[in-house]
């Protein structure tokens, strides 16, 4: 009779089990129904995604490779432009070193030359003056402050 007692109780107790889980059971049933059909619906829309994917990696391949080859050409404009101003550079120091200097000196022969002719003319007058010494005159002002 004890063995009897105890079949009722377990079978009582698997009894209970069965009836708590029939719940659980029937979301697990409904999440696998989900799942089948999200799964139709990934297999049904895969290859054109698959599709897209390839079409965006090419056009990001192909806007990278533009991209690297146009930061090239501006690269190779600016050391262009660099080597046309250090060109420019090395005129400019060459025009000064060889026409600055002998300008600067023909510059100053011509103005020496200027004043020369200024002073020779200021004495040539003064002797025309009826022979009468005059008193010397300053040809050349001192600046005032």
């Amino acid at each position: 009779m004890l063995l009897g007692i105890s079949a009722l109780i377990a079978a009582l107790a698997l009894l209970i089990l069965v009836i708590a889980l029939i719940p659980t059971i029937l979301e697990l049933r409904k999440t696998l129904q989900e799942v089948e059909r999200t799964s139709a619906n990934i297999n049904k829309n895969l290859p054109e995604i698959t599709e897209n994917l390839n079409r965006i990696t090419g056009d990001i391949s192909s806007i990278t490779d533009t991209g690297r080859s146009q930061v090239e050409a501006i690269g190779e404009t600016v050391n262009r432009f660099r080597g046309m101003v250090d060109n420019a550079t090395d005129f400019e120091q060459k025009v000064r070193r060889n026409v600055g200097g002998p300008l600067i000196n023909t510059l100053s022969t011509i103005g020496a030359l200027a004043r020369a002719i200024h002073v020779f003319s200021a004495i040539m007058s003064d002797d025309r003056s009826n022979g009468q010494v005059k008193k010397k005159r300053r040809l050349f002002r001192k600046k005032q402050d």
